[in-house]
């Protein structure tokens, strides 16, 4: 092998070898795993999380979707078990039809005194990023009540609930919920047998 060919060869790397390390940085980032929380606690200092895993990030998500559901679809007489909650995790969209959904069952809790406890069965979070996630829960609704003669009755309705979640950028704000629902659509099927 000569000078001129081994040159040849060290220019040809060299040209090839050029691109690939201003390529590598650029791939490197979009291949790193980007899942970081920042987390404030109640004494407002923040934390930074360490990357995590796509399996963690679903299991916050689902932790998230089922205090989502606890906060939706625990009911009383008087309303919402927990106002302040679902007032924290339900923006916008979600808020607006939480309310619009429980006006419409609220002369029925009236009524006969009912109380509700939701079961969840089921949760598929059918999208998780860093951003934003959507959920499917099914389960079923436990419904408590008294009718017009004083007899106590229960029975149970089948559920769904579809959530779009988003990462909440305003956790300084009164809710310190990494993850907040601001979108929903709700559906349950017709009641089972009444049991006494």
């Amino acid at each position: 092998m000569t000078y001129k060919g081994i040159h040849e060869i060290l220019k040809k790397a060299f040209v090839i070898y050029v691109p690939l390390s201003l390529l590598t940085p650029l791939l490197m980032y979009q291949w790193r795993d980007n899942n970081r929380l920042i987390l404030m606690d109640r004494a407002n200092s923040y934390h930074i999380t360490e990357y995590t895993s796509d399996q963690q990030l679903r299991q916050l998500y689902e932790y998230q979707v089922k205090q989502a559901v606890f906060a939706f679809l625990m009911r009383n007489p008087n309303g919402f078990d927990n106002r302040e909650l679902l007032d924290a995790m339900f923006v916008g969209t979600a808020g607006q039809e939480a309310q619009k959904q429980f006006a419409a069952e609220a002369a029925q809790f009236k009524q006969y005194k009912m109380h509700q406890k939701p079961e969840v069965l089921n949760i598929r979070i059918l999208r998780a990023d860093r951003r934003r996630s959507f959920a499917r829960v099914s389960g079923q609704l436990i419904r408590y009540y008294v009718t017009s003669h004083n007899e106590q009755r229960t029975f149970t309705l089948e559920f769904e609930l579809n959530l779009e979640l988003q990462v909440n950028y305003d956790t300084a704000n009164g809710s310190r919920y990494p993850f907040i629902i601001t979108n929903m659509k709700y559906s349950q099927l017709e009641n089972k047998e009444p049991q006494k």
